[in-house]
C-alpha cells in the first residue's frame, strides 16, 4: 500500500519546481556568455565528481587484486605451515598459528581446518560459535579433478559485508585444507580516505576552474558551443563529421586537431573492424584444427572434422573447389568442397604438398576464381605445415600407444610366469622337500631307538632340532611363495594369515583394518599383486626400516580400492631413491609401483627420514557383485 501524500508533503516539491522554473527563466533572459561560465563550471564538476568514481572505482579495483593476491598467500603460507602439525596432530601449534595469523592481519574474518571427511578440524571462532553448514560448503576443494588441487578463492556477501574466501590444501597427499576469510574493512578504509582526498581536490580544482573560466570566457564563448556539439557526435560514435570554426586561435587550432583526430579514428575504427574481423577467421580455423589433431587417433571422428575443415576454408576464401589428401595409418582420407555458384567462371588452380622432413603425407589442391594473393599464399603453405605436424604426431601417438600395450602385455605375462613359478617352486618344497624332511626326522627317532647306549643320542637331538627347524622354513617360504589360503578363501584371509606370521618372526606389530569388503572377492590379478605389494612392503619394513609398529588399512569403497601402509622407521629421502641412478638399487620399489599400475592404479611415496613412510596406493578399480558367503568358500 502506497505512502499517502499529505498537503505537508507536497508542498516541498512544489516549492522545488517554482524554484526551478525561476533558474530556467533566469538563464533565459541572460546573456551567452553567462550561460557558457555557468556551464563550464558545471562540466569542470561533472568530470571533477567522474574522475572520483573512477579513481575510487579503480582503486577499489586494484585493492581487492591485492586482496586476493594477499588472502592466497596467507592461506598458502597456512596451509605449508600447518601441514606437519596436522601430521602430527598438534592441536595446541595450530592455535598458535592461527592466533599468531590473525593479530598478523587485521581484516581476517574467519580461518578453519577441514579434514579429509569435509569436517570442521579446528576454527578460530571460540568457543561460542562454530562454522555453519552453509559456510563449511561455499568453498570445498574437488580432490577428484588434478587442476583442483590448487587454492580455490571465492566471494560471497555476509551480514558483516562481502567475504573473500580462499580454501588452499594442506598438501598433495592427503585431502585436508585450510580456509581463510578476509573482509573489506581495510579496502573501505583505505577507499573512503582517498575519496575524501580526491574530492577535496576535486572542490579546489572546480573553483580555480571557474576562476579561469570567467577571465577566459569573452575570448573562447562564440567557438565553444560548435566544439561541444562536435565532442557530443565524437562520443556518440559519429566520426565523419568535422567542426568548422573559423576563428584562428587557440581554439581554432583546437579544432582542426580534433578534426585530424576524428579522421585519425575513423580510419582506425575501419582498420580495427576489418583486423577484428580476420582474428575472428583465423581463430575458427585454429579451433578446427586443433579439433582435427584431437580426433586424430579416431579415423571416423577425423573424417567428419576433415570435411568441416575443408568446408569452412573453402567458404572463407572463396574457392571454386578445394581437397584436402592425407595418408596415413595405411589409409587415405579425403574431403572435397565444391562451389556450384562460381564453376564458371574463370580460375586458378593451385597445389601445395603436405610434408615433414622430406616425407610425404597428403596434398593440398585450391582453385581460385581470381588472382592469388600473398595472404593466401602464406595461409595454404602454413596449413601444409599444420597437417604434417597433426599427421605425424598422430603416427607417433599410435606408435607410443602401441608399444606401451606391447610392454603392458609383457609385463603382464611375466607377473604372471613369476606366480606360476612360485606356485611350482612351493609344491616342490611342500611335496618333496618336506616329504624328506619328514622322513629324516622318522629314521632318526628309529635310529634313537635302536641304538644299544646313549653315546650319540644327544647328537641325534640336535640333527632332529636342525631337521625340524629346516622343515619350519621350508614351510614359511612355501606359504609366502604362493598361500594356498590366497585361492581358498581370498585376500583378506591371508594378508590376516601373512601379518600374524610376520608379527611372530620379526617382532613387528602390524595394526591391520578392513573397511567395506565384507565377503568381497576380487578378480585373481587384483588378489594376487595387492598380496605381493604388501608382502614386499612387509619385507622392506623388516630388512631397512628399523620399525616396531606397522599400520595396514584396505579400503574398498563402491568402484575403487585403496590401501595405505605406514611405519614409524628410519625414514628416507624420497627424491634421491626416484633418482635414476639410485633406483636401480631399490628395483623392489619399482616392482611394487609397476604391479600396481598394471592393474590400473596409482603408486605413491611419502617418506621422512626419523618419522616413517607411508605407501598410498589408489584407484585400483574393482567391480562390485562378485560376492561370495564365508561358509561356501570353506565348504567349496
Amino acid at each position: 500500500m502506497g505512502r499517502r501524500l499529505t498537503r505537508r508533503s507536497v508542498l516541498p516539491m512544489k516549492g522545488s519546481m517554482i524554484s526551478m522554473k525561476r533558474l530556467l527563466t533566469y538563464l533565459k533572459n541572460k546573456s551567452v556568455r553567462t550561460k557558457i561560465l555557468i556551464m563550464t563550471i558545471g562540466l569542470i564538476f561533472l568530470m571533477g565528481m567522474t574522475f572520483s568514481f573512477v579513481m575510487r572505482e579503480l582503486i577499489t579495483a586494484k585493492l581487492t587484486e591485492d586482496l586476493h593476491l594477499r588472502a592466497e598467500t596467507v592461506a598458502n603460507d597456512l596451509a605449508s605451515r600447518s601441514s606437519d602439525y596436522v601430521i602430527l596432530n598438534d592441536i595446541y601449534s595450530l592455535y598458535k598459528l592461527f592466533d599468531e595469523t590473525i593479530s598478523n592481519h587485521n581484516d581476517i574474518e574467519y580461518i578453519f581446518l577441514v579434514d579429509s571427511n569435509q569436517d570442521v578440524y579446528l576454527d578460530s571462532f571460540g568457543e561460542e560459535y562454530s562454522v555453519s553448514d552453509e559456510l563449511l560448503f561455499k568453498n570445498m576443494i574437488d580432490y577428484g579433478r588434478e587442476s583442483e588441487r590448487g587454492p580455490s578463492l571465492i566471494e560471497f556477501d555476509s551480514p558483516d559485508g562481502k567475504i573473500h574466501d580462499v580454501a588452499a590444501p594442506v598438501s598433495n597427499i592427503n585431502t585436508d585444507y585450510i580456509r581463510v576469510g578476509l573482509n573489506e574493512s581495510e579496502i573501505e578504509k583505505a577507499v573512503n580516505e582517498m575519496t575524501i582526498i580526491i574530492s577535496f581536490t576535486t572542490l579546489l580544482l572546480s573553483a580555480l576552474g571557474a576562476l579561469i573560466s570567467i577571465f577566459f570566457t569573452n575570448f573562447i564563448y562564440r567557438d565553444m558551443k560548435r566544439l561541444m556539439n562536435g565532442i557530443r557526435k565524437v562520443k556518440d560514435g559519429d566520426l565523419s563529421q568535422d567542426i568548422i570554426i573559423k576563428s584562428k586561435d587557440e581554439i581554432g587550432k583546437l579544432g582542426e586537431e580534433f578534426n585530424e583526430m576524428t579522421t585519425h579514428l575513423y580510419k582506425q575504427k575501419a582498420k580495427n573492424e576489418k583486423y577484428l574481423e580476420d582474428l575472428k577467421r583465423r581463430n575458427s580455423q585454429l579451433l578446427l584444427l586443433q579439433e582435427l589433431a584431437v580426433s586424430s587417433s579416431d579415423e571416423f571422428d577425423f573424417q567428419k572434422v576433415l570435411d568441416r575443415v575443408v568446408t569452412n576454408i573453402g567458404l572463407e576464401f572463396s574457392l571454386v573447389t578445394f581437397k584436402i589428401a592425407i595418408y596415413f595409418s595405411n589409409q587415405e582420407f579425403q574431403a572435397v568442397y565444391n562451389n556450384k555458384d562460381l564453376a564458371k567462371t574463370q580460375f586458378l588452380e593451385k597445389s601445395y604438398i603436405i610434408e615433414k622432413e622430406n616425407i610425404y603425407y597428403g596434398e593440398i589442391n585450391c582453385t581460385f576464381n581470381e588472382s592469388v594473393s600473398e595472404h593466401s599464399v602464406k595461409y595454404f603453405e602454413s596449413l601444409g605445415k599444420q597437417l604434417a605436424i597433426i599427421v605425424e604426431n598422430a603416427k607417433l601417438w599410435k606408435e607410443l600407444t602401441h608399444k606401451e600395450e606391447i610392454r603392458e602385455k609383457l609385463l603382464e605375462r611375466l607377473i604372471y610366469a613369476q606366480e606360476e613359478e612360485r606356485k611350482r617352486i612351493a609344491r616342490e618344497l611342500h611335496d618333496e622337500t618336506s616329504q624328506s624332511l619328514t622322513s629324516i626326522l622318522v629314521s632318526l627317532k628309529l635310529l634313537k631307538q635302536k641304538m644299544i647306549d646313549d653315546s650319540h643320542s644327544e647328537e641325534i637331538d640336535q640333527i632332529k632340532q636342525v631337521a625340524r627347524h629346516t622343515l619350519e622354513e621350508i614351510h614359511y617360504i612355501s606359504y609366502s611363495l604362493r598361500p594356498s589360503v590366497l585361492d581358498d578363501l581370498g585376500l583378506i584371509a591371508a594378508i590376516e594369515r601373512y601379518t600374524e606370521e610376520f608379527m611372530g618372526k620379526y617382532s613387528i606389530d602390524i595394526d591391520t583394518q578392513v573397511m567395506g569388503f565384507k565377503s568381497l572377492r576380487l578378480p585373481t590379478v587384483i588378489e594376487v599383486t595387492i598380496y605381493r605389494v604388501i608382502q614386499e612392503a612387509l619385507t622392506n619394513i623388516a630388512r631397512h626400516a628399523k620399525a616396531e609398529n606397522v599400520s595396514i588399512i584396505l579400503e574398498a569403497g563402491e568402484k575403487t580400492l585403496s590401501i595405505i601402509i605406514e611405519d614409524d622407521g628410519i625414514g628416507f629421502n624420497v627424491k634421491e631413491i626416484n633418482h635414476q641412478d639410485t633406483l636401480k638399487k631399490h628395483l623392489g620399489l619399482k616392482g611394487m609401483q609397476e604391479r600396481v599400475e598394471l592393474i590400473g592404479g596409482k603408486f605413491y611415496i611419502e617418506s621422512h627420514v626419523e618419522i616413517g613412510t607411508t605407501i598410498y596406493i589408489k584407484n585400483i578399480s574393482i567391480e562390485r557383485g562378485e560376492f561370495f558367503e564365508t561358509e561356501d568358500l570353506i565348504s567349496g
